[in-house]
This record gives C-alpha cells, sequence and structure tokens, in this order.
C-alpha cells in the first residue's frame, strides 16, 4: 500500500530524522477535530458505524491544524481540541507517530491478541479481554468477501484501573481488518451492558452505571517501512475521558499527553530484540 497515505507516512518519518522540518508545522489549531458520539450497535448497525469509525480516523490522521506536543526519541506526538458532543469535556485528542523495530503484519498480529490488548491499555483489566464479547457481527461480506479470519468486529466491554480514580469501564465497537492492518475502537452503546456516559444521548444517560462508563476513541494503523522490511510505521489516535469528578479537564489533558508516545515506547520494547 504506497500510496498518497503511504507518502504522507514517508513525509512523518522523514520530518522526525529532521527537526528543523518543523518550522513549517502549523502549531496553531485552525480548527476543533470532529468526533462522534456513543451511538447504539446491535447487527443492523455495527457495520456502518464500523464503517464511520474508520472514516473518522483517516480524517484525523490527514486533517491539519494539529500543535506539536513533543518530537522527540523518534516519536511525533500531536493535540487538538475536538468539537461535537465530546466538546464540554475541554479534553484534546492526541495522534502519534513512531517506528518500531518489527515487520509491520507482526506488529499488528501481536497488538490484537489479549496481550497486544494489555500492551495498547495497561490500566484495563487483562482478564477482560480474555472474556467473550458482548457481542460479535458476522464480517464475512464487511470489508471486502470472505477472509474473515483477517476481520473482527465485536462490542465488548473491559474495566479499567486507573490510579486515583474510581473503577471505571468501556464499552466499546472493536473493528478490526488485518488486511490493511487498521484497528479502530470507539465507545458506544448496546444492550449487554446498558447505559452511556455523560456526553451521551438523553435516551441513555440518565441509566445509572456502577462502574461509571469512560469515554474513548482510538485507533492504530501499521504500515510497512519503506525500504525496510523489518520495520513498521506505526500512527495512532486517542482521546478518553475518564468522567471523574476528581480529575479536572486540565489534569486529564495532562494524562492524555504522554499516553501514546508510552504506547509507542511499549512496542518498541516489545519488539526491541526481534
Amino acid at each position: 500500500m504506497f500510496g498518497l497515505k503511504s507518502l504522507q507516512i514517508l513525509a512523518l518519518v522523514a520530518a522526525m530524522t529532521a527537526p528543523a522540518v518543523f518550522a513549517d508545522v502549523d502549531t496553531n489549531a485552525t480548527a476543533a477535530e470532529p468526533v462522534f458520539g456513543e451511538l447504539l450497535v446491535n447487527k443492523l448497525t455495527a457495520y456502518p458505524i464500523a464503517n464511520r469509525m474508520f472514516a473518522e480516523a483517516e480524517t484525523i490522521w490527514s486533517s491539519k491544524g494539529w500543535y506539536v506536543i513533543s518530537n522527540s526519541s523518534g516519536i511525533l506526538n500531536e493535540g487538538k481540541p475536538v468539537s461535537g458532543v465530546f466538546a464540554p469535556a475541554s479534553v484534546d485528542i492526541t495522534r502519534a507517530t513512531g517506528v518500531v523495530n518489527a515487520p509491520a503484519q507482526k506488529l499488528f498480529d501481536y497488538l490484537i491478541t489479549p496481550i497486544g490488548y494489555q500492551l495498547i491499555d495497561p490500566a484495563s483489566n487483562p482478564d477482560d479481554y480474555y472474556k467473550p464479547p458482548l457481542e460479535s457481527y458476522n464480517t464475512f461480506l464487511w470489508r471486502g468477501f470472505g477472509h474473515t479470519d483477517k476481520k473482527r468486529l465485536e462490542a465488548a466491554r473491559v474495566e479499567a484501573n486507573i490510579p486515583g480514580v474510581k473503577l471505571r469501564e468501556f464499552v466499546v465497537l472493536n473493528a478490526i481488518d488485518a488486511n490493511t492492518r487498521l484497528f479502530v475502537s470507539k465507545s458506544v452503546q448496546h444492550k449487554g451492558d446498558p447505559g452511556c456516559s455523560i456526553y451521551g444521548p438523553a435516551s441513555c444517560n440518565a441509566i445509572s452505571t456502577d462502574p461509571v462508563r469512560a469515554l474513548n476513541t482510538f485507533a492504530v494503523q501499521v504500515e510497512p517501512l519503506a525500504g525496510d522490511a523489518n520495520k513498521c510505521v506505526v500512527q495512532l489516535i486517542n482521546y478518553a475521558d475518564y468522567i471523574a469528578p476528581e480529575i479536572s479537564a486540565a489534569v486529564m489533558k495532562v494524562l492524555t499527553t504522554d499516553y501514546l508516545p508510552q504506547m509507542l515506547g511499549r512496542m518498541q520494547a516489545a519488539f526491541a530484540s526481534s
């Protein structure tokens, strides 16, 4: 896959090895990034919602107006305010790009295992990654014909033990396409665990959830590094809000600022000797 997207990735990699390039980066967010809210997932809606999630991730990776949070150790980390139903949270979305010393498919296949999920989110209960999902959806006709071993679409619930915060839960739709090495996870509503966050529609945000429902929009795409089949370029997106009164919006922004570079660091460490 070396089209326009790959050229954009190569440009980012080149930028990470040449700090002077960042004189041309727009460090003033010109507009907030649209992020859609918690939709109701079922056997009919799962597919269009998943497609919308993929499209949202591609838009976020290609959009302009991001400010540079950091650019060190080969990792470019950027932020931007969000628009839409989550705007009142005053928490920015982040995206990051880095290189990992592993073949692209090898890393991606690792990330979509329970152990890989733990690497992505070590705060969540690892036991939850081995439990059956709330609901799985047939992928035979989704994103191409057949190859169901390469595609996964499921609603899932995980609990998160976050330091300084009471137990939280995430209810998400996980959409995985190993053919394009793209994995997107996003907070949704599901009948298997009714309710939503405080930012959800009136039809569900009055439903009490225990633990409190937290928010997440996450995406990862892995591409081969041009000229080196044993390395890959990883692009990440993260938006999270723990919905915790004990954590201010300012503190939440600090907590999420370094989340993606730390994740890339864990990936690099996991494959340091591969």
